[in-house]
């Protein structure tokens, strides 16, 4: 399987884009899609067999929710929870299984 990065956020963050870019290039998008009052999407993420994906960056629209890299394959869920926005976002990421 793929690496997966999956975004909740507040409900009125429905129909929003989700980004996730590994360095300048895009490898995943999709938005946000109402959960029963939350919002949430999972992205499968683009990657080449043999190159890694570096330092992740997660965009709500244009701005920049965090920064994360995929853990070691076997690792748990990395979960982030950006506080600079109104809404509560939680960012988790899976490598490939």
């Amino acid at each position: 399987g793929k690496p997966q990065v999956t975004v909740a956020a507040a409900g009125d963050l429905k129909g929003k884009k989700i980004t996730v870019k590994d360095g300048d290039k895009k490898v995943g998008d999709g938005k946000l899609k109402d959960e029963g009052g939350a919002c949430t999407v999972t992205i499968e993420l683009k990657q080449k067999k043999d190159q890694p994906l570096g330092t992740l960056t997660i965009l709500l629209e244009d701005d920049e929710l965090t920064k994360l890299t995929l853990p070691e394959p076997g690792n748990q869920t990395l979960v982030f929870q950006p506080s600079r926005l109104k809404a509560l976002v939680v960012v988790s990421a899976r490598p490939s299984p």
